[in-house]
């Protein structure tokens, strides 16, 4: 569980039109006991997969599976109020979680197209190499192994 004045931070410096909420975020999850914390970061996690699996399609619809998440799980809050504020820490924490998690899915594409570009510096590699033993350039080598793999093979028939 991270202090929710870092997370307030970190997304009103990732998200400059974000500050007076994340503000607002910090002063809220500041006030709550750490358990209520900890069940707030509870219902962001199980709202999030919630979006993943079928996005909200209107703001109300969003609004609306929040409340019912959060009452949910909280159950015994004392009025509207509560439940809003809870509700209002599980969407900063969501936000944070969800910004982290595109992070790692950037990382994962960056190694993914490092190792495609090492994959092709290491057959270009072999095909200088086989070219050289071939005595032909890389290119025309390079033309003649490409016409070999695009051409279907068509086996000859004999009459």
């Amino acid at each position: 569980m991270q202090n929710p004045t870092l997370i307030a931070h970190k997304l009103a410096a990732r998200y400059p039109h974000l500050a007076p909420a994340s503000r607002y975020y910090a002063h809220i999850a500041s006030s709550l006991p750490p358990g209520r914390l900890q069940q707030a970061e509870r219902i962001a996690r199980k709202f999030v997969a919630l979006e993943m699996r079928s996005p909200s399609v209107t703001r109300t619809q969003l609004q609306t599976r929040l409340t019912n998440a959060v009452t949910e799980e909280l159950g015994g809050l004392a009025d509207d109020a509560d439940i809003m504020a809870i509700a209002f820490v599980v969407m900063m924490t969501a936000t944070n979680d969800m910004d982290q998690d595109l992070k790692d899915i950037m990382a994962g594409v960056k190694a993914q197209t490092t190792a495609k570009a090492k994959l092709r510096a290491l057959i270009s590699e072999v095909n200088q190499a086989v070219a050289n033993s071939a005595g032909q350039s890389a290119d025309s080598f390079q033309q003649t192994l490409t016409w070999a793999l695009l051409t279907p093979y068509r086996p000859r028939i004999k009459p």
